[in-house]
């Protein structure tokens, strides 16, 4: 045993400077993905992780059932939100998570479930998101810029604040990445080794089996391969890439006519405006793109895309650097033509900035001791400004992340102090608020899609409460400008509401329960308010958003 331990000193010892500033930002970017990894459990969970993790969670206990009676129908999904790729993942997650409690004498709990199912996608696409300065050292060989990419990925804010919960969106980024990874390999490979064109296909599959939005780039996969080989080759990546959508998402097949009836019923409900991500800016996704990677970093990553467009006659990859380029801008115009800014839907296309930032970046030191002193200056000072800016969001994150948060400690609050039955109103628009529980609680979820209504919405009346609980991101909701442009009277139904209950003599401000700011999860503030003027009636459901 002795002997092992001084085997393992004697190999770190041999680790070099540079090395073990690479451990040590990869061991940073990994304790910021798993630091509070259990916030708001087991009382919610947040956005849509439900519809991602209880299905998992319900069937495990039904597994031996399935497995007995062969009835498999059982494993269609309840809905097709999303993809089931991420789901069947989570399935097999909380297989192994069931053994384990078993083997150790403990029962499953939903507590436990949903840790397990954060941990082991925080694990497995930090993982994956390795894949990234590997590409890099292959594309550029550049050890310098190699550290750059490891730094952006591990200290990434937003990267770090999708690995916290279940969601499509971070799993659709590393697949999507891994694909190009090994397409990249096998484009460069002396022997065009297929097994690399396998995985780039799988991966490609298992990435439109989380979302159906990943298509968007299958036409740069095939036209790239197209260019380079044989269109045999580009039929047989195609063929991996269906294989790997069917096994992962089967039931779309077996039954078509709920997918189908689930595609269009999406269609029609976002073919509307969508009140909490209106934005008709054409420029909204390039400001999503600054604020995900911070507005310094992207500009450097501009510059290593305008720099290997500059270099392209002396640039062997130049056309993989083109499909790279074209992937950015592919996602950029689908999506700024809806009508909603949505920043996780860029996330795919955060990885390619990295790699273009890091190029720039290690061009930059190379070339800045050949330039001017004033030019030098300046540049040093927008690299210092860069780096000392680019991790603050990714530390300040871990301050929201509690197991108790404002939603939480409302729900707390309310069941202690409020005994009474009298009526009370929650303003929401989650349906997972643990406040819901209190007795005498009316519920007023606030609706988000047009076309449902959402802006004709009936307000229940507040005076007929005693106490109203609000949750402050639907309820501030309408003081978005271009909604206020949009929907005059719905701003001005809101705004008398939003004073009714704020600025009146009738209410008074008994508890509020804050998010830290900046608020990146982002999560809704809590504020208690209490009618002074109360008198049990019955409740009458009556002013209305006109």
């Amino acid at each position: 045993m002795i002997s092992f331990f001084i085997k393992i000193k004697t190999e770190l010892m041999k680790l070099e400077k540079e090395q073990w500033i690479l451990a040590l930002i990869v061991l940073i970017g990994l304790l910021l993905r798993l630091w509070g990894i259990d916030f708001g459990l087991p009382n919610i969970t947040y956005a849509d992780e439900d519809k991602l993790g209880n299905f998992a969670i319900e069937n495990s206990y039904r597994i031996k059932n399935i497995t007995r009676t062969g009835s498999f129908s059982a494993l269609s999904p309840d809905d097709f939100i999303y993809g089931t790729f991420s789901i069947y993942l989570n399935f097999f997650f909380i297989l192994i998570y069931k053994i384990f409690t078993k083997l150790v004498g403990r029962d499953i709990d939903i507590y436990g479930s949903y840790v397990t199912l954060r941990l082991s996608n925080a694990l497995l696409t930090y993982l994956l998101s390795m894949l990234i300065p590997l590409l890099y050292l292959k594309i550029f060989k550049d050890k310098l810029g190699f550290m750059f990419t490891v730094l952006f990925v591990a200290l990434n804010w937003k990267l770090v604040v999708h690995s916290h919960y279940l969601n499509a969106d971070i799993m659709l980024t590393v697949l999507l990445f891994a694909s190009l990874f090994f397409l990249y390999r096998f484009l460069h490979d002396s022997k065009f080794n297929l097994r690399f064109l396998v995985l780039s296909g799988i991966f490609f599959g298992f990435s439109v089996g989380t979302k159906i939005t990943a298509l968007i780039s299958l036409p740069l996969f095939l036209l790239i391969l197209y260019k380079k080989v044989p269109y045999e080759k580009v039929l047989f990546f195609a063929t991996f890439v269906f294989l790997a959508y069917a096994l992962s998402n089967p039931f779309a097949f077996k039954e078509p006519e709920r997918f189908i009836s689930r595609v269009n019923e999406m269609r029609l409900k976002e073919n509307g405006i969508v009140l909490d991500s209106v934005d008709f800016s054409p420029f909204k996704y390039v400001s999503a793109l600054s604020f995900i990677v911070t507005p310094l970093i992207f500009l450097l990553s501009l510059g290593g895309i305008i720099r290997v467009l500059l270099r392209h006659k002396e640039n062997s990859d130049f056309y993989f650097h083109l499909f790279l380029i074209a992937n950015i801008l592919v996602y950029f115009y689908f999506f700024t033509f809806s009508t909603r800014r949505v920043d996780r839907w860029m996330l795919p296309v955060i990885p390619i900035l990295f790699l273009y930032g890091s190029y720039f970046i290690s061009f930059l030191i190379k070339y800045l001791p050949k330039a001017q002193l004033l030019l030098r200056l300046y540049m040093y000072i927008f690299l210092i400004l860069a780096f000392l800016n680019y991790p603050v969001f990714a530390f300040a994150i871990s301050n929201q992340l509690g197991r108790v948060t404002p939603q939480i400690e409302a729900f707390n609050w309310a069941k202690k102090n409020i005994k009474n039955q009298n009526p009370k109103l929650l303003i929401t628009d989650s349906s997972l608020d643990p406040i819901r529980s209190v007795s005498g609680i009316k519920v007023m979820k606030v609706l988000v899609y047009s076309s449902q209504g959402a802006v004709n919405q009936v307000l229940y009346d507040p005076k007929m409460y005693e106490y109203v609980v609000i949750m402050s991101r639907p309820f501030e909701r309408y003081r978005n400008v271009t909604l206020k442009e949009l929907y005059p009277n719905y701003y001005l139904a809101w705004k008398k509401y939003d004073e009714t209950i704020t600025d009146s003599k009738d209410f008074t401000l008994v508890k509020s329960f804050k998010v830290l700011e900046p608020n990146l999860v982002p999560l809704s503030s809590a504020y208690i308010y209490k009618n002074i003027n109360f008198i049990p009636v019955p409740v009458n459901e009556t002013s209305t958003v006109n």
